[in-house]
């Protein structure tokens, strides 16, 4: 194997994280190198395949934990694209907010960011990296996750709001069979875009 492409890790990530915290945090004592770690590696050439083959394998290698129908759903084209677009929309000062700097300097009230998680945990792994700057670049008030974003937009933009009484998960899993639909329309994702997003977000502050 020369090179890898996209690699995700399904049901191991707590183990690999733990191995790479002891070698980085305490890499003199930490002594690795008679430790292996059984894997089985799938590789998908196709990429139409892609989307319908990586929930499922998360799905059912994840027998022994609960697995949410928004957690399967991560690795779709319209959340990456929410999420790249979540990170370059600027929000009005506000009071809760400080000056964000290298040096963590209190100046005064700033613009800070939105932060759309598109998988679980991934907030607080950002902060565990770097707390301090990205803390206050990306207030935890900014935050909104993949069922926050279904419910506004089922109620918002929808003849069916009656799903969000339903349950965050059901509610996410009919969000997303409309989602489904509409993706492979290059009409619709061109619509989504910065203007877009920014709906999404006003809906957040309603």
């Amino acid at each position: 194997m020369s090179s890898v492409m996209d690699l995700q890790i399904v049901n191991g990530g707590q183990t690999t994280a733990s191995l790479a915290r002891a070698k980085i945090k305490d890499a003199s004592k930490a002594n690795l190198s008679k430790i292996f770690v059984q894997m089985k590696l799938t590789v998908i050439d196709d990429e139409k395949q892609k989307e319908e083959l990586v929930p499922q394998i998360s799905q059912y290698a994840n027998t022994q934990n609960k697995v949410n129908m928004s957690d399967l759903s991560s690795n779709h084209g319209y959340h990456i694209k929410i999420e790249a677009l979540s990170r370059k929309i600027w929000a009005p000062p506000h009071d809760k907010a400080v000056s964000w700097t290298p040096n963590n300097a209190k100046l005064g009230y700033r613009e800070t960011l939105w932060f759309y998680e598109r998988s679980r945990g991934q907030y607080d792994e950002m902060l565990n990296k770097q707390s301090g700057v990205h803390k206050l670049k990306y207030p935890k008030y900014q935050l909104f996750r993949k069922t926050d974003l279904a419910k506004y937009m089922m109620v918002w933009e929808t003849d069916e709001p009656k799903w969000v009484n339903m349950g965050a998960q059901k509610n996410f899993g009919k969000f997303m069979d409309s989602i489904g639909l509409s993706w492979g329309k290059n009409s619709f994702q061109d619509k989504v875009n910065e203007l877009y997003c920014s709906g999404i977000i006003k809906l957040d502050n309603c």
